[in-house]
């Protein structure tokens, strides 16, 4: 199985190699600092809106972001019928 990286990792790897921390982050996108730690976590998915605001204080395209997001939710989708099933 080949290994992707996820929308969170992105934008923490992202973060970190801009020497930012997550309340600098957090402040410019206009986000709690909590809500920006469960993004980089893989906990929730953030809106377009939040992607947006994201993508440009980190400087990454949005177009990238909103890939990562639709892997995401496949898979997310693809676990949740096999718990089910």
């Amino acid at each position: 199985m080949e290994h992707h990286e996820t929308l969170g990792m992105i934008v923490k790897k992202s973060r970190q190699n801009k020497k930012l921390r997550q309340i600098e982050v957090s402040k410019s996108a206009s986000i709690s600092r909590n809500y920006l730690s469960d993004i980089e976590n893989d906990r929730y998915t953030p809106s377009l809106k939040t992607f947006i605001r994201l993508a440009s204080v980190l400087e990454l395209d949005l177009n990238l972001l909103i890939k990562m997001t639709e892997i995401q939710v496949n898979k997310r989708e693809e676990d949740s019928k096999c718990t089910i099933s």
